[in-house]
């Protein structure tokens, strides 16, 4: 029997096509572009993205919205939080992102980072959230070239995580 790792991925539960689409959301949050962009025209952004994110969050401020041929992203501030929230090209809302500290995450994760990524620093910290109401948690890592990103789930289980 091989042996099972800490880092092995966890099974979600959610399908296929949503995870496809979450990794897609993941890893264009978790990129930093060299690259200035235009914000799109408004009017690209239909009614269904607008008036789910006003009934959502409700007087968030600061909205930038932002069309990629993937997804449809608000950036925007809630309740003094700086937040980013995600709708498919269907224009129904898959979830939202916000920054989180390295303290936000757990102790079982932290010690892990410690013993198997000594040396590496935390470059990026993010909370993702569903629409059905999953949360996982990501950390980037970086230790000169190499680059690792650390995802925990809703049970605080560690794993890699590969866009």
């Amino acid at each position: 029997m091989k042996k099972q790792t800490p880092l092995q991925n966890q099974s979600t539960g959610l399908s296929f096509g949503k995870k496809l689409f979450i990794t897609a959301v993941i890893a264009a949050v978790c990129t930093v572009s060299a690259f200035a962009t235009t914000p799109p025209d408004i009017k690209s952004v239909n009614a269904k993205a607008l008036s789910s994110l006003n009934y959502e969050f409700k007087n968030a401020t600061n909205i930038v919205w932002k069309v990629t041929s993937g997804y449809i992203e608000a950036a925007f501030t809630w309740n003094g939080q700086r937040m980013k929230a995600f709708y498919n090209m269907d224009e129904d809302f898959v979830g939202t992102s916000t920054d989180i500290t390295k303290e936000e995450f757990p102790q079982r994760m932290l010690k892990l980072m410690c013993k198997e990524y000594d040396g590496y620093k935390m470059t990026e910290a993010i909370e993702f959230k569903t629409a059905e109401g999953l949360t996982t948690k990501y950390a980037s890592l970086e230790n000169g070239e190499k680059k690792v990103m650390l995802q925990v789930d809703e049970n605080d289980n560690v794993s890699v995580f590969k866009p």
